[in-house]
């Protein structure tokens, strides 16, 4: 068992409003979380914020529904029991909260073993910050752990879907066919919404039906903290790192929202893959 290691980032170039100002992060030990220490600029003035190992985004958010970037990964914080971001936003690459160190860890971003499967040769940040914001400032902290092969990664991706009234929303098109699993969906603007139930049905047979009292005395009773506005399913909730939707095989994945309004629906994808994923 390593000792964790809390290191300063590199500095981030072109800090500005309106600007995408970035950092490395350099390879050779393993990235376990991020903190983003933002000033000059609210949670509500940051953009986006993407994370990109090999060149290729796997943590990527932006701002949708009303709320910022930082809005949005601050609710999942508070979701797995964080305290809310106040300067500080945490980014994990680890699945936060869970009831086993190794399960926690098996999505950290390791590097420093050179020639292993899916190596990790380049890991970048990129936030960007809203052009009203008063002379921002920001740096990072990194904690990490000792070398390691790159396993499989956690990947966190938006999508949007529209309804046009009272009814159920028929999603059947998010990709899945690259990932191993989904770790987490997170549907927003529920409230306005007046999301009522959710069904999850893979290769047409139902795995998870729902309604958001139902979801929330669940999540609950396990080591999640419902969020107004929000319906997170989370195989994860009881705390077992095992427990995760598996995507192998897997020919037709459909997700069924009954609302009772029209509008937009933004949704955080979480998925368990290959860096190449």
């Amino acid at each position: 068992m390593s000792l964790k290691i809390t290191d300063v980032a590199l500095p981030f170039n072109g800090v500005a409003a309106g600007a995408t100002p970035s950092t490395k992060l350099p390879t050779g030990l393993s990235y376990e979380q991020f903190l983003l220490i933002y000033g000059g600029a609210t949670l509500a003035q940051i953009n986006r914020i993407v994370f990109k190992a090999n060149g290729k985004p796997i943590i990527d958010i932006s701002s949708r529904g009303g709320f910022s970037a930082g809005q949005r990964l601050d609710r999942l914080n508070k979701f797995d029991g964080r305290g809310a971001a106040a300067g500080i936003l945490i980014v994990d690459f680890n699945r936060f909260g869970l009831r086993t160190r190794a399960a926690e860890e098996i999505t950290k971003l390791g590097t420093g073993i050179q020639g292993s499967p899916n190596e990790i040769v380049q890991i970048t940040c990129e936030v960007t910050i809203d052009a009203a914001a008063l002379n921002p400032t920001l740096s990072g902290k990194v904690i990490m752990s000792d070398p390691d092969v790159s396993g499989k990664l956690k990947h966190v991706h938006e999508t949007m879907r529209r309804s046009n009234g009272a009814g159920v929303v028929e999603i059947a098109d998010i990709p899945f066919g690259q990932y191993d699993a989904i770790q987490r969906i997170t549907f927003e603007n529920a409230t306005a919404l007046g999301i009522t139930e959710v069904e999850i049905m893979r290769d047409r047979r139902t795995i998870f039906k729902r309604t958001v009292s139902e979801n929330n005395q669940i999540q609950s009773d396990g080591v999640r903290v419902p969020q107004a506005d929000i319906f997170v399913f989370d195989p994860t909730e009881a705390g077992f790192g095992e427990e995760i939707l598996s995507l192998a095989g897997v020919q037709s994945l459909q997700l069924r929202v009954t609302v009772t309004a029209a509008g937009d629906i933004p949704m955080i994808l979480e998925y368990l893959g290959d860096v190449s994923a």
